[in-house]
């Protein structure tokens, strides 16, 4: 079994900073028999990571796709990954936006939650029957799509929306009927700073 960790250092006010932890080595302690505890020891060595940094380690995993949103100027939201699959930003949304992480200045985007998002034309590679979505992103919205694979006929997969009640809703489609929607416990809609992620 492997598992894969990452520690952030706080400061008093609960903001994160730029240096990051990493863990060297560890081991975790757990017989079957036993119910699971949170017991755990790791050797930590602090060190200075950049976002660009976390880019990298998206990319050596192989993704289809990965769009850091951290454009500029243009109208491209450019693909990080060799496959280069470059998605276009409608209508005008707010280019280098503010950091969603406290105390690091990489910019983002600022979509209008209608008119604004990023497209990607239909491609082959995109009609896969296993799915991991990851994004980082903050909300006040009480519906909305965040990410979509769904043309309602031929190119479907999945939606991630945003509910009245400020809750992430999951629906898996995969070309036929909705497999299943997932409602997640907890708004997230208080405009601080989220991890999504979706396997």
């Amino acid at each position: 079994m492997e598992y894969r960790l990452r520690f952030e250092r706080l400061n008093s006010d609960n903001q994160l900073l730029a240096e990051t932890d990493t863990v060297l080595g560890g081991k975790i302690h757990h017989l079957s028999g036993n119910a699971i505890k949170r017991t755990a020891e790791f050797l930590i060595r602090e060190v200075n990571v950049t976002l660009d940094d976390y880019e990298d380690m998206v990319v050596a995993d192989g993704p289809l796709f990965y769009y850091r949103l951290g454009e500029t100027s243009g109208t491209n939201a450019n693909d990080s990954t060799a496959n280069n699959l470059d998605g276009t930003y409608q209508d005008t949304p707010t280019l280098n936006s503010a950091s969603l992480i406290s105390d690091l200045t990489n910019g983002s985007v600022t979509l209008n939650g209608s008119s604004e998002y990023v497209s990607n034309a239909h491609n082959a590679a995109f009609a896969v029957s296993n799915i991991t979505l990851e994004g980082w992103a903050t909300t006040t919205g009480t519906s909305g799509t965040l990410i979509n694979r769904d043309n309602g006929s031929t190119q479907r997969q999945c939606n991630v929306a945003i509910n009245s009640s400020g809750n992430i809703v999951v629906t898996l489609i995969f070309s036929g009927p909705v497999v299943g929607t997932f409602t997640a416990t907890g708004p997230v809609n208080d405009w601080q700073s989220f991890h999504l992620a979706v396997v």
